[in-house]
């Protein structure tokens, strides 16, 4: 156990005896696991925490904010230090705010102001206001999972000012708002290798090339909404919403995306060069001053101008219950679920990722027909009669 009025009382397994150091605790939980321990959990109550140190978890326990992220906070009190590190694949973090990390030069991990890690999985927090000198403002992560999380007002020197996802990791169901990269690419997330599945990816920007939203190498960005990012680099073909890699045989794939309200445009990539067939099912509509790059290769996608490469697009306007307005700083949010007459309802072609998945509102992928394209599914309305 751990709060800020236990007694520090080794082994710290009451609520009396709790541990007001975190790494205390989890030291511990970690001797317990080398022991056999299954099931060894360190429970941290409401409060703020400040720490000078990286907390690191090594082995698979569990560390739980018994109050949820918004009453538990690690806070960075001094030191050029980011706040979490873990490098375990049972590892698993969760209900915390990881608040004020400086993963500057002299932290030999420089990335991941917030939370660094390897492998394991972080739920149910919040990354806010951290700061990395390399990679990853508030999140770097090499494999493991990132969901249910809030990652917001990080900044970043090199790429991704909110998320860096550099090997096999995978990010769902979380926002990355408000994040900003100074001096590379992906103002809210940079994925070289990696998924990035059902998140909203808004507000974010870079200062330099590449993209506000997201930059995309390798891997997938899928069943996502990217609204409102911008770039404010004056060189062109970079965008505000998502910069598709072309070099170094670059292959990810944007699917069922809905990239809306971004500056600089929505959809861009290196000037000269062309991309394959890697966007499909999305909604590419409402951005300034374009949509996306004439030679960026789309198929089932709603945008316009008709892109020159792909098939079954289509240009009409995909009638959201509300499209918002303004565009990157300046947009106003809008409702980008599709009303009933929407062209792009059971407008999708059916990937074989989808059966058994969820849109970016956790409806079922496929249901009743075709799949829609975008973020979200129309809801299926009728009466289902089951005959036994």
């Amino acid at each position: 156990y751990v709060s800020t009025t236990g007694g520090h009382q080794f082994p710290y397994d009451t609520w009396a005896r709790a541990a007001t150091n975190l790494q205390d605790a989890i030291d511990v939980a970690q001797v317990a696991y080398d022991a056999g321990a299954t099931d060894a959990i360190v429970r941290v109550a409401a409060g703020v925490y400040s720490v000078n140190y990286r907390v690191t978890v090594t082995r698979g326990i569990a560390v739980q904010g018994v109050n949820g992220p918004l009453a538990t906070t690690l806070q960075r009190s001094a030191g050029s230090y980011g706040v979490l590190k873990i490098v375990h694949a049972d590892a698993v973090v969760s209900g915390l705010t990881f608040q004020g990390g400086n993963a500057a030069l002299g932290d030999p991990e420089d990335k991941g102001g917030g939370v660094y890690m390897t492998a394991g999985t972080v739920r149910d927090c919040r990354m806010i206001g951290c700061y990395a000198a390399d990679e990853g403002g508030g999140v770097y992560m090499q494999t493991g999972l990132v969901e249910n999380c809030v990652v917001s007002n990080n900044v970043c020197s090199d790429s991704g000012g909110g998320v860096h996802i550099e090997s096999g990791g995978v990010m769902r169901n979380c926002v990355i708002a408000t994040n900003t990269v100074s001096g590379n690419a992906g103002g809210g997330v940079w994925i070289t290798q990696g998924t990035v599945d059902r998140c909203v990816i808004t507000g974010n920007r870079t200062g330099s090339w590449g993209a506000g939203g997201a930059y995309l190498r390798h891997g997938a960005l899928r069943n996502s909404l990217v609204s409102g990012n911008r770039s404010t680099s004056p060189n062109a073909p970079w965008t505000g919403g998502v910069f598709l890699e072309t070099e170094g045989g670059a292959a990810g794939v944007m699917e069922n995306c809905t990239v809306v309200r971004n500056t600089e445009g929505g959809v861009g990539l290196r000037a000269g060069q062309t991309t394959g067939r890697r966007i499909r099912n999305c909604i590419i509509y409402f951005n300034d001053p374009s949509n996306h790059v004439d030679n960026i290769g789309m198929d089932a996608t709603c945008t316009t101008p008709l892109p020159s490469v792909g098939a079954t697009n289509i240009t009409t306007d995909p009638l959201f219950r509300n499209a918002g307005s303004g565009y990157g700083p300046g947009f106003a949010n809008g409702n980008y679920r599709l009303t009933h007459l929407s062209p792009c309802v059971n407008a999708a072609t059916r990937l074989d990722w989808m059966p058994g998945t969820a849109d970016l509102d956790g409806r079922d992928r496929i249901f009743m027909g075709p799949p829609d394209l975008g973020a979200y599914e129309y809801p299926a309305s009728g009466t289902v009669i089951l005959v036994q």
